[in-house]
């Protein structure tokens, strides 16, 4: 929070209750549209990007007791130390754990949720208290991943179609 206080200094549109006070700025700023609150927080605000420790996707997801990943570029890996299946029995070479193939970062940002029709529901109702089209959001992500020697699911980067031909399983 500290980190978002020091980056994001200026008075958000999306982070206010929508009371009178705000009702009163949104007056003073001249009825700002939607599309222009959001454009003034994405301006206001860009994504702050952390590094997260390798093992933060293993944990998150084990806590859920998910203990595999396919990543379709880029293949099969296990999620931490526990191999319910025992896939890593017989594997050759070895399924690779996750934490040790990837970089996980942590981002915040201003991300749509519609801005469009929000922004056409503010229009038509002249109530700028309605849908807020936009919100604060975090996810983790990963980059730099090391490639799996398996992939139960391959696709090409750009594509959501799995390559059967290209398939490799533990």
């Amino acid at each position: 929070m500290s980190a978002i206080k020091r980056k994001w200094r200026q008075k958000l549109w999306i982070a206010e209750d929508r009371n009178t006070a705000w009702m009163n700025r949104w007056k003073k700023a001249a009825r700002p549209s939607l599309e222009q609150r959001y454009k003034e927080d994405l301006a206001n605000c860009p994504d702050i990007y952390f590094d997260l420790p390798s093992d933060t996707i293993e944990k998150y997801y084990n806590l859920k007791d998910t203990y595999y990943l396919n990543v379709g570029t880029h293949g099969f890996y296990l999620l931490g130390a526990k191999d319910p299946a025992n896939l890593n029995e017989h594997a050759q070479p070895k399924i690779p754990r996750w934490n040790v193939s990837h970089k996980a970062i942590l981002r915040i940002r201003i991300q749509s949720k519609g801005v469009t029709k929000a922004a056409a529901r503010e229009k038509s109702t002249k109530n700028p208290t309605g849908g807020q089209g936009y919100q604060i959001t975090c996810e983790m992500q990963f980059k730099s991943v090391r490639a799996s020697s398996y992939n139960i699911g391959p696709v090409s980067k750009g594509s959501a179609v799995i390559s059967t031909g290209a398939l490799k399983l533990p």
